[in-house]
Parts: structure tokens; sequence; C-alpha cells
């Protein structure tokens, strides 16, 4: 993902654990919980700046394509949508968004990174159009994924 995501994953999981010691919203954080805070404060970057462009020249558009890449761990998950756009001169490659949140407790590392991932979909009917929690969801999921929730279903 390599922009901000990781950055702001490492603050919500210190975050998270401090709302689990139900500390008063007034009162001072402890150790080790402080000094983890005052250290991922401290690696923040004064500034970031993130290049937009999405198409390298300024000619018609031949093809375009959106690639999303998921992935999940124990303590947060993630998605990013690549886009690659075909043109006469040449092909370009970028970053189009970035997700990223908590793991919740208790559910499977591939639920909750196909979740996410599968979150970003793409409308037909000639558009190429991003589009989030689009109800054709389902039908644009992975076979592997399908197969995936199929053999290894939650239990309700």
């Amino acid at each position: 993902m390599d922009v901000v995501s990781p950055i702001t994953l490492e603050g919500k999981i210190i975050f998270r654990d401090v709302c689990k010691t139900k500390v008063p919203w007034d009162a001072d954080i402890q150790e080790p919980l402080s000094r983890r805070w005052n250290e991922w404060e401290k690696s923040l970057p004064n500034e970031e700046t993130i290049p937009r462009p999405i198409v390298k020249y300024r000619e018609p558009v031949l093809n375009v394509e959106l690639h999303t890449f998921g992935d999940a761990s124990t303590k947060g998950v993630g998605a990013v949508v690549y886009s690659v756009v075909r043109q006469k001169s040449g092909n370009t490659q970028q970053l189009v968004t970035a997700k990223s949140r908590l793991a919740k407790e208790g559910l499977t590392i591939n639920l909750c990174g196909g979740t996410v991932q599968n979150g970003w979909t793409i409308q037909r009917n000639g558009q190429t159009t991003l589009k989030r929690n689009h109800p054709q969801l389902l039908k644009l999921k992975p076979k592997w994924f399908e197969r995936f929730f199929v053999q290894h279903k939650p239990s309700e």
C-alpha cells in the first residue's frame, strides 16, 4: 500500500489497546501504552506528497484495467486498487485508492481481507466506474474466493 494506511493502522491499534483498558477519557495513558503512542507519534512524517496522475499522455485512452489486491493479518486488513491505463504512447500504472482498518477480533483473516478487497467493484454497461458496495458484489468475486466461503462458511 505504501501510502498512509500502514501508518494510520498502527495508531488505530494503539488506540484500540488504550480503549480496552477502560481508562477515563481525561486520565493519563499508562506505560507501556503511552510509550508506544509517543514512539508512533514521533515516527509520523511531517509531510507526504502523493502524485495523482491517472493518465500519462494527453491522448485518447484505449483501455483501463482496475486491479485490486487485499491482505490481512490478525491485527489489520487492507486493500488497494491500481489502474492500468493503456494509450497509444504507452501504459500508466497508478494507485487509485487504498483502505485499511483494524481486523475485527474473532473473524478469519481470509474473510476480513476478502471483504475489504471486494468492497470495490467495477460497474459494467460500457462504463469503467469504481463503485463501493455495489449490489453485484457477489457475482464479481474471484472463483477462489467463492470456493473458500462455500467450503469454510462461518458459523452463524
